[in-house]
């Protein structure tokens, strides 16, 4: 970051809180997956929540105090190199790429063919937008097997078809309808 010395450690502490603590948040499916990075598989496990997607590095976890992953307490996003762990399985989990919200997020299938010929087995892409629609990020992530991959696209797009209707659902819910608006408007004149 292009910070000041003296303000990285407020920042940090501002970045660092967590927003895996919501009580709104559902975790709909996980995994180990492999993502390319420069070009070679790296091991990653991500975790697909209803309006999200976490990328993390999977490590065990010392015998030492943890935290759970539902209780960080926190509104903000988690930021790479945050860890959390899991008490169910005694790994923990750091943040290894910022989240992907889902409403910014195009999913690519591969074709497989292409995709193998390139040394791309079981692959697919994921593409983070900005809010003007351009592309911010791309993440090439790749299974073990062809079920696996057929799994983690059908839960991605299910998972982001809800999001954005309940994102659609919401605006409408807060946008005055036209005929309201021309009656409010008829009121003032």
């Amino acid at each position: 970051m292009g910070l000041p010395d003296f303000l990285r450690d407020q920042v940090a502490k501002m970045s660092k809180n967590n927003l895996l603590a919501s009580t709104k948040r559902t975790l709909l499916h996980e995994g180990p997956l492999n993502i390319l990075e420069n070009g070679k598989p790296t091991e990653t496990y991500v975790f697909l929540f209803d309006d999200m997607i976490l990328l993390t590095k999977q490590r065990k976890a010392q015998t030492h105090k943890k935290k759970s992953i539902t209780s960080i307490p926190s509104e903000n996003s988690p930021q790479p190199g945050t860890p959390v762990s899991r008490r169910k399985d005694a790994f923990i989990y750091t943040v290894h790429k910022p989240q992907l919200p889902l409403d910014r997020l195009d999913i690519m299938e591969l074709d497989q063919q292409k995709a193998t010929a390139n040394g791309l087995k079981n692959a697919f892409v994921l593409i983070q937008m900005n809010r003007y629609q351009q592309v911010t990020a791309a993440y090439t992530l790749m299974s073990q097997e062809e079920s696996t991959k057929s799994s983690w696209l059908s839960q991605l797009r299910g998972a982001k078809d809800k999001w954005m209707q309940m994102l659609r659902d919401e605006r409408d819910n807060f946008q005055p309808s036209h005929r309201d608006a021309q009656r409010d408007r008829k009121r003032t004149l």
